[in-house]
């Protein structure tokens, strides 16, 4: 802008602060949504607001999971070590390392308008299938959540590992209800209260230990 004006950069900062009162923002981030996807949104979020007429929507047990990165953050502005001048390029400086593929780990949790279930933890080794998900977490943590809360309703991601057939025992015998696909409007972070809240607190946990400088 300034070279568009042919004035110094200074004299724009000055105008736009002083004499404009803006201030610079960052850009926020989304995800591009096509036309047919945004069509779709608008009539998915029709169809919850006539299901839970006759349902409560406090029994909806909305479940998520989340691959987290434990590596520590490194930041080149606060990660600082003392040293003296004639130290700087000697062995006693430290390297923040960093892997080409960091460690993660994959959580899956749920909770509802007045109770949550624990946390599951699986190692990023073990492929998500619809066997793992159904013996591992609908058997192990939904199915007896069913004994305090018998009329659940239970809102999953439709990934292809929790829609795929198997051979197993299908677990749906013993859980009361689920939100099928028609009633999870894709990219709503407001229907997911793990995705826009507790995945954030978790993932920030262990990246903001502080690198060690002595």
């Amino acid at each position: 802008m300034a070279k568009q004006l042919n004035i110094s950069r200074k004299s724009v900062q000055m105008t736009a602060k002083n004499e404009l009162g803006l201030r610079s923002y960052r850009l926020l981030s989304g995800q591009i949504l096509a036309d047919q996807a945004k069509q779709n949104w608008k009539e998915k979020r029709k169809k919850p607001r006539e299901f839970f007429k006759v349902r409560r929507i406090e029994d909806v047990l909305r479940s998520d999971e989340k691959v987290s990165t434990v590596e520590v953050a490194k930041n080149s502005q606060n990660h600082l070590q003392l040293l003296s001048p004639d130290l700087k390029n000697k062995h006693k400086r430290k390297t923040a390392t960093r892997g080409h593929f960091p460690e993660s780990l994959m959580v899956w949790g749920s909770i509802s308008a007045t109770d949550k279930t624990f946390l599951i933890f699986i190692d990023k080794i073990v492929k998500i299938s619809a066997k793992v998900y159904q013996e591992e977490i609908l058997e192990k943590v939904v199915v007896p959540w069913k004994q305090k809360h018998p009329n659940f309703i239970i809102q999953q991601e439709w990934a292809t590992a929790y829609t795929a057939k198997t051979k197993i025992h299908s677990p749906e015998t013993k859980i009361s209800s689920f939100l099928t696909k028609d009633l999870w409007p894709a990219n709503s972070l407001d229907l997911n209260p793990l995705g826009f809240s507790a995945w954030g607190v978790m993932e920030e946990l262990p990246r903001s230990r502080n690198v060690k400088t002595w």
